[in-house]
């Protein structure tokens, strides 16, 4: 039998402690390369990914499609101060990382500042669960509010 497959205790601690190592070696060097984003649907469902900062926006768009399995209609920011909506291009031959750098005022860390920094990015993905009537007086949808 194998070292990895021992009931030793010893071992399966030693085990232990070097993979409690190589995962945090692996988080902490995590975001010199990469984003976290959450990636907030309409409905207001959310998840992180990961995202390597060098990544062109087309690419991104197909990224997060091929992630949650749908097409993709729409990457959305928005400025914190006021407000505004902006729409990530999807054509243009720009990383993420110069998007980052030149809109920064939509890019602020969403959690405190003792947590890795992480980026909120809204997904439209066509399908909306809120309704958005001219008499609607509840409309928590972030995306397709005015």
């Amino acid at each position: 039998m194998c070292d990895n497959c021992s009931n030793d205790d010893n071992i399966n601690n030693t085990m232990m402690l070097l993979y409690n190592e190589k995962m945090y070696n692996y988080i902490t060097q995590l975001p010199i390369k990469n984003y976290i984003i959450e990636i907030t649907k309409c409905c207001g469902y959310s998840e992180f990914v990961i995202i390597d900062k060098d990544m062109l926006l087309c690419d991104v768009y197909r990224f997060i499609g091929q992630h949650f399995g749908s097409g993709v209609n729409g990457l959305y920011v928005f400025d914190h101060i006021t407000g505004d909506k902006l729409l990530i291009p999807n054509h243009v031959m720009t990383t993420l990382r110069q998007f980052v750098a030149a809109k920064s005022a939509y890019f602020r860390p969403v959690y405190p500042m003792e947590t890795k920094v992480v980026y909120k990015i809204y997904f439209d993905d066509g399908c909306c669960h809120v309704d958005h009537g001219p008499t609607t007086v509840n409309n928590n949808c972030t995306i397709h509010s005015p």
